[in-house]
């Protein structure tokens, strides 16, 4: 019983095989020189280092500096190149620069360099300022307790009843006191009223409305 099942799948494989065998080589007669049978759907495609042109396959002209991509129909420059027309041009690499495939120029600055009419000019960090050691955003910042005016680090003046705020470039007032202008100035609380969330300002209690900077109580509509 055995052997018959064992002779029967082997005759099912030489089938698939056979069949799989005639349509293959069905589709080399079909497409044109140097193709193959399409891997996905039906047709042909063209073999690795070829393209499609009209109803044949033409070879991918390759320039100097160049490589066939993945994909096996194009092309694209090496590192260290930029297709410049149908040819691969040299990158001009300034000092101070390296390569990138992800900038426009193809190079890009080190850090402590900004990019400056195709050079990498030195950034010049003022006094109470550090140099930021990242590829994007600004190139320097100023230390906690100071902040950036045009390019110079100030000191912020914090007034009395002030504080500096976690990101150190700014100041508010202590609970219990509110901004006006450059100065922290005490809250007086008016009857029936109470400091709100903030510490900064104040709310009237419940079932009392603030009118003219004092809390009158609520006369609901019957």
């Amino acid at each position: 019983m055995r052997e018959r099942t064992r002779r029967a799948l082997w005759f099912c494989g030489a089938l698939v095989l056979a069949g799989g065998a005639g349509l293959s080589a069905g589709n080399a007669a079909d497409g044109p020189q140097n193709s193959h049978r399409a891997v996905f759907g039906v047709g042909w495609e063209c073999d690795w280092g070829y393209r499609r042109e009209g109803n044949g396959c033409a070879p991918v002209d390759l320039p100097e500096n160049a490589h066939i991509t993945a994909a096996g129909n194009i092309w694209e420059c090496n590192r260290g190149f930029r297709r410049k027309g149908g040819a691969c041009a040299a990158i001009d690499l300034p000092e101070h620069a390296f390569l990138s495939d992800t900038s426009f120029a193809g190079w890009q600055c080190e850090v402590g360099y900004v990019a400056r009419s195709g050079a990498c000019a030195k950034v010049e960090v003022p006094e109470h300022g550090y140099l930021m050691h990242k590829r994007f955003g600004p190139a320097w910042r100023c230390y906690r307790g100071y902040t950036r005016v045009d390019d110079r680090c100030v000191a912020v003046a914090v007034p009395e009843h002030g504080y500096l705020t976690a990101a150190g470039y700014d100041w508010k007032c202590e609970r219990g006191f509110k901004e006006v202008g450059t100065h922290c100035k005490k809250i007086v609380l008016p009857e029936n009223a109470h400091l709100d969330e903030t510490g900064n300002d104040w709310d009237c209690h419940p079932g009392y409305l603030e009118v003219r900077d004092k809390c009158a109580p609520r006369h609901d509509d019957a």
